[in-house]
Parts: structure tokens; sequence; C-alpha cells
């Protein structure tokens, strides 16, 4: 009976690091689209576009901060979020974007990778993709107001 339970409990923790390096190589075909201004390649990776789902996916922003991005820096850490949500996909988070874009006040951009359900994806492709942006509302506040003539108080 041990020795079922370890069996299953290595195989289970096997697949899950198996998920996380094959997120990595999609994670870095996608970092190599981005910085190479390759946006058909890009949304090649992603099979689940949806209604919800920005047309663009962020791919402008993403390429225009790539010089300043985690990625090009170095730091290509991608955190597992969840091993299955409600919808069976296992969810990946990249920081992507720390520091402070002068044209719209981005001070922060995490990259949500979801991967599967295995059943209808493969692994080598994303089920769905978000970007998490976060501004510094003052700064821009003065950038919209300085480009469009725009008062807020």
């Amino acid at each position: 009976m041990n020795k079922i339970l370890i069996l299953s409990l290595s195989l289970l923790f096997s697949c899950s690091s198996a998920d996380k390096s094959q997120a990595e190589l999609t994670a870095e075909k996608m970092f190599k689209y981005i910085e190479l201004n390759e946006n058909e390649n890009f949304q090649k990776l992603i099979l689940n576009q949806s209604v919800t789902m920005p047309k663009d996916n962020d791919f402008e922003r993403l390429n225009r901060l790539f010089d300043k991005s985690e990625i090009n820096k170095g730091k290509r850490e991608i955190i597992k979020v969840e091993d299955v949500n409600k919808y069976g996909q296992t969810v990946f988070k990249v920081p992507y974007f720390r520091d402070i874009d002068s044209t719209e006040a981005i001070t922060k951009i995490d990259l949500i990778l979801y991967f599967g359900p295995r059943e209808y994806f493969p692994k080598n492709k994303l089920s769905g993709f978000e970007t998490k942006l976060e501004y510094d509302t003052e700064l821009r506040k003065k950038i919209y107001d300085k480009r469009y003539n725009i008062k807020f108080d």
C-alpha cells in the first residue's frame, strides 16, 4: 500500500515539473516573439482566443516595453499560481515589467499564462493569456492632462 502511495505521489510531482518545464519553453517562445515584434507568431501560441480576451493581447505595449522588461534583464521567473483552476487549466504568472513607463504610467505588468486542460489543448500552446497592469495614478493624470488636455480633480 505504501509503495502505491509513493508511486502515485512521485507521478503527481513529475507531472507538475513537466508542466512547468513546458510552460517555460512556451514562455521563452513568447518572449522571443515579443522581442522580435512577431505579433502573428505570438497570437498563434494562444489557441483559445475568446470574446473576453482583447484582440491585441497588449502585444504592442509588451513589445514597446520589452527593453525595460524583467525578461530582457535576464529575470525569467515563471510562478505556478494554480495547479488546476475551475476550468481545468494550470495557471502561471510571469513578472514582466517592474519600472515606470513614461508613456502610460504603468509600474507593473504580470503575464498570466493558462495551459490546458490537457484533453483539449496541447501542452505547447496557451489556452488563455492575460496581462495584469498597475499604474501610478498621479503620473497617469499628469500624462493625460498634458497629452489630451484632460483635467482630473
